[in-house]
């Protein structure tokens, strides 16, 4: 399974949709990083 984005919706100051893509560039040419978006994201 590949992850290809992430949508948000109203999420603390940033009122409105948003989207991040993992498949598009900057975050696609990117080497590192893009798990620890998700694991900020993730409840432990």
């Amino acid at each position: 399974m590949r992850l290809l984005a992430v949508r948000l919706q109203n999420l603390n100051s940033l009122s409105g949709t948003h989207e991040v893509r993992f498949d598009v560039a900057p975050l696609s040419a990117a080497g590192a990083g893009k798990s620890t978006l998700l694991d900020a994201m993730t409840p432990t």
